[in-house]
């Protein structure tokens, strides 16, 4: 969510990089309107906008150099001000949702301006929906000049015409709909503006707005428009946070914050670790033959004794040994990572610990990093590399080039197992939260409580975990607007009971096990009460080619959804199928609850990651809802492990029956916790904001799905952050 983004960069120290400024809508811009300038590539934004009866809360995205992205949520109270009477949109404040993309055609030139093009509000109710083409020009390295023609909302003011044809009426429906025929279509009108960087932390705005506000203003009253020119003035509190005050449209005070940070870097600076252990040459064979004997192999004790050594090492690295198995010149180490949040990483503060423990003779390190009991990989390293190269300047894609990074066998060969390594139990107790947000009766609803976690490791690939939460302040029992929901069953519109019923919850409670199939195939098998609101049976099998950049995944489900309190049962109440309609029965037809509820589900699954930092993945299959259809996703990765993407999902449902947005869509942002706390640790947070809580397209949210958990210590994993080998 965004709130929860905003309140993190708040707290971000200072970034040196320079970023052009955002505008109310939370887009590159000057005040209302855009401009031409993009930001640098990567970077993410949240921005809280308010006029008048307007507020604008907008996420946005560098999706590339070129191309970005916004995610808005809009509010415009005084709705009915004048209309009160009409007998329509019968409610105080309209809040409304919106996706923009804008592309810069060219970038700045000594005597060229940039160019962009962009659609604001192109899918969905098309309330602020516009088109633009924009150019920006520096005339001073301080001052810069934007001037554009803008179509729909953005060609409202003094139109010069309609130079591509009229503007096709819109076609709402359920929203959603892409509206391509009204594109640069209709009135067109300049607009213009200038900024002026006034001292490293003051900026002053000016701009001419080519927007009427025909809605808000003219019709229904809402604020009095008495002139198209805005001005405003903005500090730079640091290279994260910027904050504004504005006149606009000469009747109203405008405030923005804005919040920026580019995942590329560490917005919290670097991580604390303990320090990497030096690397230990050997001695030379002539100066001391004696060490490079392996006569120890035949001493008692010894093993045993190197064995002990090795893991209290690595302990402190938050790196747990599970085997180890010595040749006279090959040490097989098998390893779990615990807390370190760079696959690479664990894999050097091993190598080095093997550097101080390994006799002289060893001289092969095959480390096996293992995910939940599966072995995934072998890295295969020369201890003489390691000697020679710890203070290269060029270490890391050297030690990297002479690296072999194989896969890992199904069953490794027989060693000594750490005693200390299974069962094993590891607990949390600590804040949770759980939002809803997008409601027609309050823009965010948040419970803020406790969780107590807990994991039991039975064996390797044998894993019991479950949670318990209870809220201690919460908005979620505020009901949100009956929902009109066709032939689907509430899969995940009735969140709001579980939300109400659930305090204290059983969040979920399910013994999972994981199998290494081939060296190739892995498989998961999870059973229980799987999450918030379903309960059953969950089967993965994943095929993970090595050394290719696809592979392929298949799941599937039986589960039955749970009761609302979150127990033990799986009986639902009869108001959980309250509509502003009936409730019909998926066989049937006829109107009428039923008390549970189960299906099965399941999707075929393709991965594939391209030459830069994007993953695409598409699933098709069927969904909890019973509606069968694809998701495609697309999200760009960063090597710290943010990453941020977009999903689609259409199935078979009509927008009738799946309701207001037509469709699932929405975005997600992965933040590595490490990134913002500072400390090492592999826990990351995933925020999705998606239009609506609605039943079609929706699928199981099981925990450990296979390609996620262990694609990163496989060859082009380990690869993307072996900069971390050394750390």
């Amino acid at each position: 969510m965004a709130g929860v983004v905003m309140a993190l960069l708040w707290l971000v120290p200072a970034q040196a990089e320079t970023r052009p400024s955002l505008n109310l809508y939370g887009a590159t811009g000057l005040i209302d309107m855009p401009s031409a300038a993009v930001q640098p590539d990567g970077t993410l934004s949240a921005s809280t906008a308010h006029f008048g009866p307007v507020s604008r809360t907008t996420l946005s995205f560098q999706i590339t150099p070129r191309l970005s992205g916004s995610f808005r949520f809009l509010g415009i109270r005084d709705w009915n001000k004048v209309l009160c009477c009409a007998g329509v949109n019968q409610f105080e404040t309209y809040y409304d949702r919106s996706f923009d993309l804008r592309y810069q055609i060219v970038d700045e030139g000594r005597y060229r301006p940039a160019l962009a093009i962009g659609l604001q509000d192109f899918v969905g109710t098309g309330v602020i929906a516009g088109e633009y083409l924009v150019a920006t020009k520096h005339v001073t390295p301080k001052v810069a000049v934007s001037a554009g023609l803008g179509w729909g909302r953005l060609g409202s003011y003094h139109s010069i015409g309609s130079p591509f044809g009229d503007r096709p009426p819109l076609e709402v429906g359920k929203g959603g709909n892409f509206n391509f025929g009204q594109w640069f279509r209709g009135p067109a009108a300049p607009f213009a503006g200038l900024q002026w960087q006034i001292t490293d932390q003051w900026t002053a705005k000016a701009e001419y707005s080519s927007d009427v506000y025909h809605e808000e203003a003219a019709r229904r009253g809402t604020f009095d428009r008495s002139s198209p020119f805005n001005f405003g003035i903005e500090y730079q509190r640091n290279g994260s946070v910027r904050l504004g005050a504005y006149v606009m449209h000469g009747s109203e005070i405008g405030l923005a914050a804005h919040f920026s940070l580019n995942p590329k870097q560490r917005p919290g600076g670097g991580i604390a670790n303990s320090a990497p252990d030096a690397v230990q040459p050997r001695p030379s064979r002539q100066a001391d033959p004696e060490a490079w004997s392996t006569a120890w192999l035949d001493q008692p004790g010894t093993l045993d004794a190197l064995r002990a050594r090795l893991a209290r090492r690595l302990a402190k690295d938050g790196v747990q040994v599970e085997s180890v198995r010595f040749d006279g010149s090959t040490a097989h180490v098998s390893i779990r990572n615990i807390s370190v949040d760079a696959e690479a990483q664990a894999v050097g503060r091993t190598a080095r610990a093997l550097t101080k423990v390994a006799p002289a003779s060893v001289d092969t390190f095959v480390i096996v990093p293992r995910v939940d009991g599966m072995p995934v990989s072998q890295v295969v390293l020369r201890r003489a590399d390691i000697e020679a190269l710890e203070f290269d300047v060029e270490a890391g894609a050297k030690i990297l080039a002479r690296a072999q990074i194989l896969p890992a066998p199904a069953v490794l060969p027989g060693g000594y197992r750490d005693p200390a390594a299974y069962p094993k139990l590891s607990w949390s107790l600590g804040p949770t939260s759980r939002t809803r947000v997008f409601d027609q009766t309050a823009p965010f609803k948040i419970g803020v409580g406790l969780e107590l976690a807990g994991r039991y490791e039975l064996a390797p690939g044998l894993v019991l975990n479950g949670a318990v939460s209870k809220y201690l302040l919460s908005t979620l029992d505020d009901r949100p607007p009956l929902p009109t929901r066709g032939r689907l069953h509430p899969v995940r519109s009735a969140n709001y009971f579980y939300d109400r019923d659930g305090d204290p919850a059983l969040t979920s409670l399910a013994l999972t096990a994981y199998r290494k199939l081939s060296p190739e195939l892995y498989g998961r098998v999870s059973f229980g009460y799987l999450e918030q609101m379903f309960g059953g049976v969950s089967t993965e099998l994943l095929w993970l080619p090595t050394n290719r950049r696809w592979a392929i995944g298949a799941e599937v489900n039986y589960v039955a959804q749970r009761s609302p309190d979150q127990r033990f049962g799986f009986s639902l109440p009869a108001a959980m199928y309250e509509t502003d309609g009936c409730a019909p029965d998926l066989t049937t037809g006829a109107c009428g609850a039923r008390g549970s509820y189960r299906i099965l589900t399941g999707h075929l699954s393709g991965y594939y990651k391209f030459d830069s930092d994007f993953h695409v993945q598409v699933d098709v299959g069927r969904y909890l809802a019973g509606d069968l259809g694809a998701t495609l996703a697309l999200r760009r990765e960063f090597a710290n492990g943010w990453k941020v993407g977009a999903f689609v999902t259409k199935t078979n449902v009509s927008a009738e029956d799946f309701g207001s947005g037509s469709f699932d869509k929405g975005i997600t942002v992965e933040v590595p916790m490490a990134a913002l706390l500072g400390t090492p640790t592999p826990k990351k947070r995933t925020v999705i904001l998606r239009p609506f809580g609605r039943d079609g397209g929706r699928r199981l949210e099981v925990e450990g799905r296979l390609y996620d958990s262990v694609r990163g210590y496989r060859a082009d994993g380990l690869t993307e952050q072996w900069g971390r080998f050394w750390k």
